[in-house]
């Protein structure tokens, strides 16, 4: 199953170079302790509306660039080898913002295709409600959410797959990552489903500690978060060396 074998070379991909996963998301790391840690205090502290959504706007911000900074220093670590010399990976400014750029499109262009969908599916919705029958209706609502959110969660990874290009600078443009994707529907689907099942067991485990050990439940659902969010990234550049470039998967 390629699915599957993409998941393990994904997850293998972190694991094996679990010191570089760290320094790529060390400031990331940083940033979202200091946001936990100032998020318990002010839950008891009396603070200016004012003062949370300033500090809320400033950690969002810190977050997002953190965020941006170690995915495309591991981006470049693992389909460049650049290496990374000391606590923190390289700021690689023009990658970077090239990237954010990418990443807003790419949501821009998932909203879009979300908000067409929403229109469609309720003009079907209020045509077929006043002549079928309730729960008909209902079903064929599901029945097309499923599917559509099945096309659209494939369409959303293969159009992601322009962010390693990015991160890179290949000049990859999407027709050709959309060609070297073509006809990996259930693959790429199979592999999104195995990681979300994968990620809700894992949530569902630290939900349960954190009932009865709220402080240590914290801490290891925030680790549990990172760490799955950079799989998440090592996936995206799994898909991209493997498809794009041509790789072979170990």
């Amino acid at each position: 199953m390629l699915f599957w074998k993409l998941i393990t070379h994904s997850f293998r991909q972190v694991l094996g170079n679990l010191k570089a996963a760290i320094i790529a998301f060390v400031p990331l790391i940083i940033v979202l302790l200091v946001a936990t840690v100032l998020g318990l205090w002010t839950i008891n502290a009396e603070l200016n509306p004012r003062y949370i959504w300033v500090g809320f706007t400033v950690g969002f911000l810190a977050s997002l660039v953190t965020s941006v900074w170690g995915v495309v220093a591991w981006h470049r670590y693992i389909l460049l080898e650049e290496r990374m010399n000391g606590p923190f990976p390289r700021f690689n400014a023009p990658r970077i913002l090239a990237y954010v750029g990418i990443l807003i499109f790419v949501y821009l262009v998932a909203l879009l295709m979300l908000f067409v969908v929403a229109t469609v599916m309720s003009i079907a919705v209020s045509i077929l409600g006043s002549s079928l029958n309730p729960k008909v209706t209902t079903f064929i609502v599901l029945v097309g959410v499923i599917i559509f959110g099945s096309g659209f969660g494939v369409f959303f990874v293969r159009l992601s797959l322009m962010l390693p290009a990015v991160a890179i600078d290949s000049g990859k443009k999407f027709p050709e990552i959309r060609d070297a994707t073509q006809g990996q529907f259930w693959t790429i689907f199979g592999a999104i489903l195995t990681l979300s099942l994968l990620g809700g067991m894992g949530s569902l485990v630290f939900q349960w500690v954190s009932s009865s050990f709220p402080i240590l439940g914290i801490a290891l659902t925030l680790l549990f978060q990172i760490f799955l969010a950079i799989v998440q990234v090592s996936f995206l550049t799994t898909l991209y060396g493997y498809y794009v470039e041509k790789r072979q998967l170990i």
